[in-house]
């Protein structure tokens, strides 16, 4: 299925020029995108790598499993003349009251974005990425006014804990004149945030030492307490940035010889460093380690 670009208020005009009437529609996840961050256009908006790539750079944060929300716009600013004429003043402010099903871990690590000036791409249920075109052609999200993340609620019998999220445009024009909808061919929802990887190392012994490399469940328990270590698999030697104890970048070969655990052999490395680095498509970062030889 090809890209689908359904309005983008680019063309000038009051004529059939989008692809159907805005869909009444709700979201099923908001993107979070840095100050100052937009897509080339609307063919990148639009494209996996170009989100999987933003991610990877930290420079969009994804949030999903909206299940409820509540519009809180503010009325439009309006004066009635004595002879009973209305006269519309300003445009009232947008925004909407999120409850979302997050897990702890999530709900920690979103309350630390509140209020830091980010700009906002909602995501609705019938796939659409819905932004702001701007008039140099770039994409990018709404910039908020107000972005406030509250307390988790209780769980209760019926209802699990739910983070309420509530944020406002700026801009109360900003949707009206440049409002962006965008279908893109692939499931937005299957897109991943950042995973933290933990990476233990043994000691470096005839150029030769073992990486074993996991994430961690971090809303999940075995039954000892416990955090669940789930093996980081797939990684391919591209991923691997070992420099020697010279800090010269080692060429090394990559076994993995069991799940998340690898055996990486080089040429003359006694000590140095090992950095997993992420790709567009492995959206993940870890802290770099240092290589010890054995003694």
């Amino acid at each position: 299925m090809a890209t689908r670009l359904l309005c983008l208020n680019s063309v000038k005009g009051i004529g059939a020029l989008c692809d159907n009437i805005t869909p009444i529609t709700l979201l099923q996840g908001f993107a979070l995108l840095r100050p100052g961050f937009t897509f080339d256009d609307a063919e990148d908006f639009a494209t996996l790598l170009s989100w999987q790539t933003a991610i990877a750079n930290k420079n969009v944060m994804l949030v999903n499993n909206i299940i409820s929300q509540e519009s809180i716009k503010v009325e439009d600013g309006m004066h009635t003349t004595p002879n009973g004429q209305r006269i519309k003043l300003w445009d009232g402010m947008r925004g909407l009251d999120l409850k979302a099903k997050l897990t702890l871990d999530q709900h920690k690590i979103i309350r630390t974005y509140a209020n830091l000036g980010w700009d906002l791409v909602r995501i609705d249920r019938a796939n659409t990425l819905i932004g702001v075109i701007n008039d140099d052609g770039t994409v990018g999200g709404f910039s908020l006014a107000t972005f406030i993340v509250g307390s988790q609620t209780e769980p209760l019998v019926d209802t699990p804990p739910l983070t309420p999220i509530q944020f406002q445009e700026e801009d109360p024009g900003e949707y009206n004149s440049k409002g962006a909808w965008v279908k893109p061919s692939w499931r937005v929802s299957k897109l991943k945030p950042m995973t933290f990887l933990t990476i233990e190392v043994t000691t470096v012994a005839a150029f030769k030492f073992t990486a074993t490399i996991y994430y961690l469940a971090v809303s999940n328990f075995s039954s000892d307490g416990t955090l669940i270590k789930i093996p980081y698999s797939g990684a391919l030697a591209a991923n691997f940035l070992v420099t020697d104890q010279g800090g010269a970048v080692e060429t090394c070969t990559i076994e993995e010889i069991g799940d998340g655990i690898y055996e990486v052999t080089g040429v003359d490395i006694t000590s140095g460093t090992l950095e997993i680095v992420p790709s567009a498509t492995n959206l993940y970062e870890a802290a770099t380690m240092a290589l010890v030889a054995a003694v």
